[in-house]
């Protein structure tokens, strides 16, 4: 008997309905003494019997309305309880006795998955695996960076620190704290990650779990659908994609779905490059630099903050911080003082799409002093800078000032945005990623207006922000636009 092989499956099938012959248990025995992927696939298969025999409600049809024409609806009352438990422990029972009677002594030489790249990734105790090196089932806590890790049966699984998880086989993970975005071929498919408030099955998706230390865990789902199940819930809840969930005690609830929350795979081979090009080190020194500038007004880099309603997660550079905003209550206040004729705004950012929302960079408390500033991304995923009461000359599209380009897109990736006000000229000049969008010219231009002002939410209502903010300067000049792709280009977190 070889894997795969028509003889393995009929075995397994076998098996599973229990009328293997002692031949066909013998040579199953003896393939899964020498085939790890046969374990693998042989205890998947049996896990996945055992739970569509214990409970199909997830496969019954839908309302009879529902039904296609000419299409019996399988009677439910037709499967006795007792049979489905009956059928759950003696598939159960198989299984155990297949890994006890396996010679090979359990699965201590399978591995459940491997590293295949990481981002600055650093463990607690100082141990860091290797690229290639092999996961089984010891707990790592990971403070630094992010890591990709490819399952035995082909999931693809990014973890971003901080971090606490496990493998419990290579078709369950225990994700402790931290976020994991999974991308789940269909060789994989039932893929799980247990959380402390509830449990995650892939139905063949791409989507991402996100644990914070404290609250409830919440279910993004990017592509495809997943089944959620809060702790000590029985109702189960599918999720499609573009929709999220909370799993709360006992019960799940919906929620905005976060497109930013998440570093995937295709981003983070990007951000292993830079990683290991220098480009942190570039960054910091850029930004020590720039601070000595006579024009430097204020900037925020995050890791001394204080105060502030909001979530600490990873910046740009590993072990860096960057303030998460997930909820429309979260903000951080500061205070920027005085008045110019000429402003430069500046900020690394993750925003996610928010349907009918303004995501408020930097809004100063209160709107009715001319020269207040109000800085964000609008509804219409344009950058927009509104000083009060300043107009545009020409107010066919906003009243304000906007960038021609959107902003934010389907998935998360870090965005440079720069904004820059010159009373002189009667101007702002927006920029996305280092590269100059566009020029608005104004009807007047007055001195701008800084005080106490918030990141982040302002109003509670339509005035949120949702996502992550790095770096946020202010200086009292108009920076020029190789000054702006400068800029950039020093803080890329990317190769």
């Amino acid at each position: 008997m070889n894997y795969p092989s028509a003889e393995f499956d009929n075995a397994l099938a076998a098996v599973c309905d229990g009328t293997a012959t002692g031949a066909q248990q013998r040579e199953l025995v003896e393939l899964l003494r020498q085939s790890a992927a046969a374990r693998d696939a042989y205890l998947f298969a049996v896990e996945l019997h055992a739970c569509l025999a214990s409970d199909n409600s997830l496969f019954l049809p839908g309302p009879a309305e529902l039904a296609p024409p000419n299409v019996r609806a399988f009677p439910a009352w037709r499967v006795s309880p007792w049979l489905r438990v009956a059928a759950a422990c003696v598939l159960a029972g198989a299984a155990v006795w297949i890994y006890l009677a396996a010679p090979w002594g359990g699965r201590r030489d399978a591995a459940f998955a491997r590293f295949q790249r990481s981002a600055g990734a650093e463990f607690a105790g100082g141990e860091n695996p290797a690229e290639g090196s092999a996961m089984r089932g010891e707990s790592l806590v990971l403070t630094k960076g992010s890591v990709e890790l490819a399952t035995a049966r082909g999931a693809t699984v990014v973890i971003e620190a901080p971090a606490e998880f496990r493998f419990e086989s290579a078709q369950r993970l225990h994700l402790t704290r931290g976020k994991a975005a999974a991308e789940v071929p269909p060789p994989a498919k039932g893929f799980t990650i247990l959380t402390p408030s509830g449990e995650v099955v892939d139905l063949g998706t791409k989507f991402g779990v996100d644990v914070p230390k404290s609250g409830a865990a919440e279910v993004h789902v990017f592509k495809g659908e997943v089944v959620a199940r809060a702790e000590g819930a029985s109702e189960k809840r599918s999720v499609r994609t573009d929709e999220a969930l909370a799993l709360q005690a006992g019960a799940v609830s919906s929620r905005e779905l976060r497109s930013a929350a998440f570093i995937h795979a295709p981003e983070l081979e990007q951000l292993a490059a830079g990683w290991h090009a220098g480009r942190p080190a570039r960054g910091v020194q850029a930004l020590a630099t720039l601070q000595h500038d006579p024009a430097w007004l204020a900037g925020l880099d995050f890791d001394a903050v204080q105060g502030g309603e909001f979530r600490w997660a990873q910046g740009r550079w590993p072990g860096s911080r960057a303030a998460e905003f997930t909820q429309p209550g979260d903000f951080l206040p500061v205070e920027f003082t005085g008045t110019t004729n000429e402003l430069t705004l500046a900020a690394w950012v993750r925003l996610d799409r928010v349907p009918r929302a303004i995501n408020s960079l930097l809004h100063t408390n209160g709107w009715g002093q001319a020269g207040q500033v109000h800085w964000m991304v609008a509804e219409n995923q344009r950058m927009r800078l509104a000083l009060y009461d300043l107009r545009c000359v020409d107010q066919s599209r906003n009243r304000y000032p906007e960038s021609n380009r959107l902003v934010t897109a389907a998935t998360g990736r870090w965005t440079h945005l720069a904004a820059v006000y010159d009373a002189s000229r009667r101007t702002v000049r927006f920029y996305i990623d280092g590269e100059f969008d566009n020029e608005v010219e104004l009807l007047a231009g007055i001195p701008a207006v800084l005080g106490p002002a918030r990141v982040g939410n302002w109003n509670r209502q339509e005035r949120i922000l949702s996502g992550r903010l790095d770096e946020l300067i202010l200086l009292k000049r108009a920076l020029t636009d190789p000054e702006i792709h400068a800029l950039f280009e020093a803080g890329n977190p990317y190769q």
